[in-house]
């Protein structure tokens, strides 16, 4: 299924099977970005987890004006920018 069918089919039914392909699809996308800006294993894990809740909880906001993996990728960049710079100042 295409990305655009699985957010239609995982809001409209609300089952988590159709969001599990889409965590599964981008995974390791979101995690190597994390691992390659934030430069340690633990926190790219911990990331990657918090972005996706992110995704989850804000699906019903994409509205399909850029392709998912846009949308993915530019949550995925400010939530490592964030965190490089609240680690910065510690």
């Amino acid at each position: 299924m295409a990305d655009s069918e699985l957010i239609h089919e995982f809001l409209n039914t609300r089952k988590q099977f159709y969001f599990d392909l889409l965590y599964r699809r981008y995974m390791n996308k979101v995690y190597s970005k994390c691992i390659s800006m934030l430069k340690d294993e633990n926190r790219a894990i911990d990331a990657t987890q918090e972005i996706f809740m992110k995704i989850y909880l804000n699906l019903a906001k994409f509205d399909g004006r850029s392709k998912f993996s846009t949308w993915i990728y530019s949550i995925t960049y400010n939530y490592c920018i964030d965190a490089v710079r609240k680690n910065k100042k510690k």
